[in-house]
């Protein structure tokens, strides 16, 4: 799985972790407004790393956990879900907002029977420092990294290897003062992805 390499998700091995993660979400997920302390003690035994001053709010979704890295200072809002088949590494001082995804899974698109068969695949999602995702953001890994997109509010778009920071340390992603992003979609080769605040 960690390789990129088609795999199936019924793996024992794989089923335990998920099984095990699944019971640290549903512990974090309970808890109350006041129990600040208790969902970090969760998110660091739950997530493979979370830096200092980084909080992420309720209800929060992931398949394993471990494969998770959140540096220092960020911050995910309501209903984010990541799904780490593969590596998911946030940078410092990251902003996402409520209802984003981060999703590493790929399926087979022209295969049938390999979907039928229940078999995937994952790429890692790199996003570096002082990005902002605005609700509702979608981020797709991708297999072929030739191309790099961007997408706006609410789409699913491939993104390239990582995510980083705007020249003068503008975020790449950032959103109207009503907070909503909207990222230009235009495509960049051999660029790195480049979201920038909208005017």
């Amino acid at each position: 799985m960690l390789r990129g390499e088609w795999y199936r998700d019924s793996d024992p091995q794989l089923v335990a972790e998920r099984r095990r993660c699944q019971d640290l979400l549903d512990r974090f997920n309970a808890t109350s407004s006041g129990e600040s302390s208790r969902r970090r003690e969760l998110l660091r035994e739950l997530l493979g790393e979370l830096g200092d001053g980084s909080w992420v709010m309720p209800r929060f979704q992931c398949d394993y956990g471990y494969l998770i890295r959140i540096g220092p200072n960020s911050f995910l809002n309501y209903d984010a879900i990541l799904m780490d088949c593969a590596p998911i590494t946030i940078g410092a001082d990251v902003s996402i907002g409520p209802r984003a995804q981060l999703l590493t899974a790929l399926h087979p698109l022209d295969d049938h029977e390999l979907r039928r068969e229940r078999w995937e695949r994952a790429e890692p999602i790199v996003v570096g420092d002082n990005v902002w995702f605005g609700g509702g953001v979608i981020v797709c890994a991708r297999g072929d990294r030739r191309r790099q997109h961007r997408g706006r509010r609410g789409q699913c778009r491939h993104q390239g290897p990582t995510l980083r920071r705007a020249r003068g340390g503008q975020p790449r992603a950032g959103g109207t003062e009503a907070g909503s992003v909207h990222l230009r979609e235009t495509l960049a080769r051999s660029r790195p992805v480049r979201l920038r605040t909208s005017a």
